[in-house]
């Protein structure tokens, strides 16, 4: 998105316009997460070292230039010795950086010809010839999520991740949204807290999501397992009273005062993976070793895996909907069909 022209008048003042141009960038920086302008500013930058080797211009770019770009990464690049100096890159990453490419030119006020014969004819094959279904990550189903926190000690770090994941469960977040919760955006409630959820991208125009959403969290029955207790144990020992809930706690236990990245997120679920496969293994508990593989799981398990528990649970699509803050039915399906497969299913009334 590009900050708009500001017009000159001639009783203006001469740095009015320029702080407003910069207040607008904020603002166009605000429309997408964090993470997706990090990914498409090191995609860009990935993009225009590309084109000083082949020494033609990066903006704007000729369409042609794109396709052979794209036809690079789907492929890779070996020295002469068959090494791989890059290699091909999946289908999902080459649509990141085709669409960082488009941003940075609509940002710069230039347009990128996404129709153009040879880009487009390429961008087909390349996803035709190398596209696979995307491998969706384990939901953290209440089983799972119970064996994950029973891993976790009672030292500074254990006792965040413990809040972290509950929360991020009950609550059905989304990693960007976990990290940026504030003290001041919890309140408590006689059935448990209610969290103002802040959206740290803005409202896009396909997808009308308020800035702003309140949730509740209840009490839960289990002590292990209450998120309230957790959150409440988390900062009473961390001692925190404003700011930021979730920090980084170094390896010697001290807690930082900055705000928790939200990559950090998916490392904290492997690592409780990790520890509760372990677990399971000295347990003798074989199935369950079996499905804690970490690579499988990352920070949208938390939010899937409530919304495939509730549903299991025989919780109504629009309950699941309010809390998970999903604005269409048929995403929800997504996560719903797999949990309800031998519910009233039609073939167990056959006879078979």
């Amino acid at each position: 998105m590009s900050a708009p022209d500001t017009p000159r008048h001639a009783d203006s003042d001469p740095a009015e316009g320029p702080r407003l141009a910069g207040r607008a960038r904020g603002y166009a920086d605000a429309a997408r997460a964090p993470s997706t302008v990090r990914g498409y500013g090191a995609d860009w930058r990935h993009f225009s070292a590309w084109c000083a080797r082949m020494r033609s211009p990066a903006l704007p770019a000729d369409p042609q230039l794109v396709a052979l770009y794209l036809t690079d990464l789907a492929d890779g690049r070996r020295a002469p010795d068959g090494r791989w100096i890059e290699r091909p890159r999946r289908v999902t990453t080459i649509a990141r950086r085709l669409a960082a490419i488009r941003q940075r030119h609509r940002e710069t006020g230039h347009e990128l010809d996404d129709e153009h014969p040879a880009l487009r004819s390429t961008w087909r094959g390349i996803r035709r010839a190398h596209a696979a279904p995307p491998e969706a990550k384990v939901p953290t189903v209440t089983e799972v999520l119970r064996a994950l926190v029973a891993t976790l000690p009672p030292t500074a770090a254990g006792l965040r991740d413990r809040a972290l994941l509950l929360i991020g469960f009950a609550g059905a977040l989304r990693r960007s949204e976990l990290v940026a919760i504030d003290v001041g955006d919890c309140a408590r409630h006689d059935e448990g807290l209610v969290i103002t959820v802040r959206h740290p991208s803005s409202a896009a125009a396909d997808r009308p999501t308020p800035a702003v959403e309140r949730i509740g969290i209840p009490s839960g029955g289990h002590e292990a397992t209450c998120p309230v207790r957790a959150l409440l144990a988390w900062l009473a020992a961390a001692d925190i009273a404003v700011g930021p809930i979730f920090r980084p706690v170094t390896r010697h236990g001290t807690i930082r005062a900055q705000r928790l990245s939200d990559r950090a997120v998916p490392l904290i679920v492997k690592r409780a993976v990790r520890a509760a496969r372990s677990a399971a293994l000295r347990a003798g508990n074989s199935p369950l070793a079996q499905s804690l593989d970490p690579a499988r799981y990352a920070a949208h398990s938390l939010r899937a895996g409530f919304i495939v528990s509730a549903a299991a649970a025989g919780a109504s699509e629009p309950a699941i909907m309010r809390q998970s803050r999903h604005k269409r039915a048929d995403t929800l399906q997504r996560y719903v069909r797999d949990a309800t497969l031998f519910r009233h299913n039609a073939a167990a009334l056959v006879g078979l």
